[in-house]
């Protein structure tokens, strides 16, 4: 009687969670369309939320290094606070700086992701590695992408780039949703 308790418990989870999902996956791809249908907006709105989020840490850093001022060379807890607070600011008050910051790092960050991922479809054979092999030039292509186009692009390629991945995200979550329902179906 256990065994068939907890099936139906666990189809009952089951359920639940779909329907969490597919909710879930409505709302991501929802804001991912408002980042691809707009994404200057949503590359300001990011960049914002950044700047807030560093103001938020800087801010909580300094009341940490005041609590503990009396503890030597713990000082060094306020100076990053206060740059960290400095930078939140500028974010906030000079987006457009913070648009082409952010931008930056973002070429960056795919130029060292996509050299990695090369790398390693080389390295280990066998193991995915063509997959590997696409993601890094796929990574590398759209470095190239935002960079060619520099400086207009940082004004679209962070809202249009996170607006894909929610939007595809979303409609992962979607699916697996669907998924788990037919499952449901067959159980």
């Amino acid at each position: 009687m256990t065994t068939r308790n907890q099936q139906t418990n666990f189809i009952t989870d089951l359920h639940e969670t779909s329907r969490h999902l597919f909710w879930y996956g409505l709302i991501l791809m929802g804001l991912g369309s408002i980042g691809i249908i707009l994404p200057v907006s949503m590359t300001f709105a990011l960049e914002f939320f950044f700047g807030f989020i560093i103001l938020i840490a800087g801010v909580f850093q300094v009341l940490t290094w005041y609590r503990l001022r009396s503890i030597p060379r713990i000082f060094t807890l306020g100076i990053m606070g206060t740059l960290l607070i400095y930078i939140g600011i500028t974010f906030i008050g000079e987006p457009v700086s913070g648009v082409l910051t952010l931008t930056s790092l973002l070429i960056i960050y795919l130029v060292f992701k996509g050299i990695t991922e090369v790398y390693l479809s080389v390295s280990f054979k066998g193991l995915g590695n063509n997959w590997w092999m696409m993601n890094g030039l796929c990574s590398l292509a759209l470095a190239y992408l935002v960079f060619s186009g520099w400086p207009s692009s940082a004004f679209w390629s962070i809202g249009l780039l996170i607006g894909i991945n929610l939007f595809v995200t979303g409609l992962s979550l979607l699916m697996v949703s669907f998924s788990i329902k037919s499952t449901n179906a067959n159980l």
